[in-house]
């Protein structure tokens, strides 16, 4: 087995990359909200949800859960 293969089954690099992302969106929340790429995350991902499901990630954005369409079919 390749000495990649062994670090990459080692749980402390993926917990190690998950507290960099978390670390850097901590960051990135305290620039201009103009600036954030958090936020431009957070508006497409809105936009994907919204049109693959019919679902908007924020619960204000819709008038109840019977407004809710079933998920859309992409094909």
């Amino acid at each position: 087995m390749s000495a990649l293969r062994q670090r990459l089954k080692n749980p402390r690099i993926y917990l190690c990359l998950l507290v960099a992302v978390l670390l850097l969106a901590r960051v990135d929340s305290f620039r201009a909200p103009s600036a954030q790429l958090t936020a431009r995350v957070y508006v497409s991902s809105d936009a994907v949800t919204y049109a693959r499901y019919g679902i908007p990630l924020n619960a204000k954005k819709h008038a109840g859960p019977t407004s809710w369409s079933s998920p859309r079919k992409s094909w």
